[in-house]
C-alpha cells in the first residue's frame, strides 16, 4: 500500500484519475499485489530450473553417496522431462498448469511427467531401502 501511495504522490501532477481516488487506489493495490505475486512465480521458476542445472550430474549405482542419498542425486536419475516437471511443481510450488506452460506441454502431460517421476522415485527409494 505504501509503494502505491509513493508512486501515486510521485505522479499526482501528471496522474489523470478518471474514477474516485478511492476506486484508483483499490485496483493500483490490487495491481501491484497481482504483479508480485506473478515476480515471485517467475523468481520460483528460475530457482527450479538452476537446481536442475546444479543436478544434470547422474548417479552412478556404485556411487559412495547410496548411504547418504540427497534429493539432489534422487532427481538426478530422473530422465530430463520427468526431472523439470517434479522440479517446477514441488521445488518451484508451480500448478500444473503453469508447469505445462513453462515446458510447453498440456497440463494433462505435465501431469504424467510428475507422476512417473515420483513412480521412479519411489521405485529408487524401495530399492535402496
Amino acid at each position: 500500500m505504501q509503494d502505491v501511495l509513493t508512486r501515486f504522490w510521485e505522479r499526482r501532477e501528471t496522474l489523470v484519475v478518471t474514477t474516485t481516488i478511492r476506486g484508483y487506489l483499490f485496483g493500483a493495490v490490487r495491481n501491484a499485489a497481482l504483479n508480485e505475486r506473478q515476480h515471485e512465480r517467475v523468481v520460483r521458476a528460475h530457482e527450479a530450473a538452476h537446481l536442475l542445472d546444479v543436478t544434470n550430474t547422474p548417479l552412478a549405482p556404485d556411487d559412495p553417496v547410496l548411504g547418504r542419498v540427497t534429493v539432489e542425486a534422487l532427481l538426478a536419475t530422473l530422465p530430463e522431462r520427468r526431472r523439470e516437471a517434479v522440479v517446477l511443481r514441488y521445488l518451484g510450488e508451480l500448478s500444473y498448469a503453469e508447469v505445462a506452460a513453462i515446458m510447453g506441454t498440456t497440463r494433462v502431460n505435465a501431469e504424467r511427467l510428475v507422476a512417473r517421476a515420483l513412480e521412479t522415485l519411489r521405485e529408487t527409494l524401495d530399492r535402496l531401502a
